[in-house]
């Protein structure tokens, strides 16, 4: 009787009833006692037929960002124990551009929507984060535009570009097949980068 005396005490005024956050409690329990580390996780998602249907190059990338947010979280993390906040807090924390934040973001998150599906997480932790994006500046050099036409060709993609007065100089890159891509258009503002 004074556990539930005490317990009223605590909640009074929260306008929160004691059998909801008992049952709040026991749901998070269960889910973190049915939860995997860091590393199980990743080799669970690894391991499911549909992400085996991913090409190398995205599995060898997913696998070398999710190993740097593991460094910083610790492999043997439990999956449930990574906060909502100190997740997002440590994707904009990294001292990297914007653009590589956003593959970070990219590749990290199919790994927390995959835990959300097999009920491992309550939500996504990056779901509701904003990607980070980069705007191509005269400060940007030629080899990142370089890099730029590299990934998209490597997606498949066709390059077209014409010159305009001047600059900006504007490339859009559309996917061969359109029913799976939006057209991406990259504007650089940089007069030293012509079309190949």
């Amino acid at each position: 009787m004074r556990e539930y005396v005490r317990c009223r005490e605590l909640i009074d005024g929260t306008g929160s009833m004691l059998l909801g956050i008992a049952t709040d409690h026991a749901n998070a329990h269960a889910l973190r006692q049915r939860s995997l580390t860091l590393r199980a996780l990743k080799d669970r998602f690894l391991a499911d037929p549909e992400t085996k249907k991913r090409s190398k190059i995205y599995l060898d990338d997913l696998c070398y960002r999710w190993r740097r947010f593991e460094d910083h979280f610790g492999a043997e993390t439990i999956v449930t124990d990574t906060a909502t906040e100190k997740v997002r807090e440590w994707l904009n924390s990294l001292p990297v551009s914007d653009l590589t934040k956003g593959n970070f973001h990219r590749n990290i998150s199919p790994v927390f929507s995959y835990a959300t599906y097999a009920g491992l997480l309550p939500e996504n932790p990056l779901r509701k984060h904003t990607t980070p994006k980069r705007m191509l500046t005269s400060s940007t050099s030629p080899h990142a535009f370089a890099s730029v036409s590299i990934s998209a060709s490597a997606a498949s993609m066709t390059i077209s570009g014409r010159k305009k007065e001047g600059p900006p100089f504007a490339f859009a890159a559309t996917s061969r097949n359109a029913s799976r891509a939006a057209p991406i258009v990259v504007t650089v503002t940089s007069s030293s980068v012509t079309p190949t």
